[in-house]
């Protein structure tokens, strides 16, 4: 490459010293531009219309170079917004997917609670069975046995209002 490059450089420079040896001997020409008269050498016009071929094509390179870029800079924006939307997608989805866990363990949460406090109802129940079938013995006269076939002793209660009250300041619950 760099010879090919050298042996172009001393081909334009053997090509311009042939110009100027072959247009010093000429006439100048007359040009008249905008009605103003101007002369010029043969080579004077020839790098003019050099200069200008070289500014032609620079300007040219230039378009095209800008053009390039714009359209690869909004092929990038295109492409960085697709990228972002599905980047929203995806948090979005990952979003509504953690909600729909997080719903579920609540639910879950609330099923639990719900049994439980089933349970302690059945239980409550049941307790205020047993003591009201307790009381009932014990109005009759009769303690409750602690296990079944044991003998039963009376029991001395006291009517309720006669029976203490507690001193922190608290009621016993209703019957």
């Amino acid at each position: 490459m760099i010879i090919l490059g050298l042996i172009l450089i001393v081909l334009a420079l053997a090509g311009a010293l042939f110009l100027f040896v072959g247009t010093s001997a000429l006439d100048p020409i007359q040009l008249e531009v905008l009605n103003q008269s101007y002369s010029m050498s043969p080579l004077a016009l020839v790098i003019a219309g050099a200069v200008a071929m070289t500014l032609l094509w620079w300007g040219w390179a230039l378009v095209r170079i800008g053009t390039r870029r714009r359209v690869r800079k909004s092929r990038e924006a295109k492409e960085a917004a697709r990228q972002a939307e599905l980047d929203r997608a995806a948090r979005e989805k990952e979003n509504q997917a953690k909600w729909e866990r997080e719903l579920r363990e609540r639910e879950r949460q609330v099923r639990e609670t719900e049994a439980r406090l089933a349970e302690q109802r059945i239980s409550t129940s049941e307790a205020r069975k047993r003591a009201e079938v307790a009381e009932h013995k014990v109005d009759e006269g009769s303690a409750p046995s602690s296990a079944p076939g044991a003998p039963t002793q009376p029991v001395t209660s006291r009517p309720a209002e006669s029976a203490p009250r507690p001193t922190d300041g608290t009621e016993p619950p209703p019957r």
